[in-house]
């Protein structure tokens, strides 16, 4: 990308928050689970786990381990954007065989900054448009009960978004709960 167009990349006002709301407006019957991309990488068990509302998968996910479409790295890409012939393209990226950071420092700080900004709101309980698992660490598992307790922000109440009315409690996976910790069955 050119200097401008990363530029815009960072300038540009939609954050995860705009995802939130849209996807809520859109799908207003259904619960919205967000979490942190970095907490349950590679854990598609526990990612599914978290949608199906605290039921476990009955065997591991087969090929869940894999690492496909992996991204191509800088040299690589250098050869792509050659065979492509953009050649600006391939002359913008420095020779290397780690991965493209296309960034600055300057706009990896503001990217990070806005990042931690959406993450305060989705802790804060995301306009109650969705359930946030900030936290989730699978080695924290109750031998006793066979439990893992998982910090969330804020429980949706439905009856504020969308008037749902009292169906919506017998429905929620957490028995209404509405704030602090939440058991799942592991």
């Amino acid at each position: 990308p050119t200097e401008a167009e990363l530029d815009r990349l960072v300038t540009q006002p939609r954050r995860w928050r705009h995802v939130v709301a849209d996807v809520a407006a859109v799908f207003c019957e259904a619960e919205i689970v967000v979490w942190p991309f970095e907490r349950l990488v590679g854990q598609p068990e526990m990612q599914l786990q978290l949608l199906a509302g605290g039921m476990q998968t009955a065997l591991p996910l087969s090929g869940a381990r894999d690492w496909v479409n992996a991204s191509p790295r800088r040299d690589k890409l250098r050869r792509l954007l050659h065979l492509r012939g953009d050649e600006d393209g391939a002359r913008r990226i420095a020779p290397g065989d780690d991965r493209l950071m296309p960034f600055d420092p300057a706009q990896q700080r503001a990217l990070r900054a806005q990042y931690q900004a959406d993450l305060v709101w989705l802790r804060a309980g995301a306009d109650g448009l969705a359930r946030f698992y900030d936290r989730v660490d699978p080695g924290a598992v109750d031998a006793a009960n066979g439990q893992i307790t998982l910090k969330i922000t804020r429980q949706i109440d439905r009856d504020d978004v969308i008037g749902a009315g009292a169906d919506w409690e017998r429905l929620r996976p957490d028995g209404g709960q509405s704030l602090g910790r939440q058991d799942i069955m592991v």
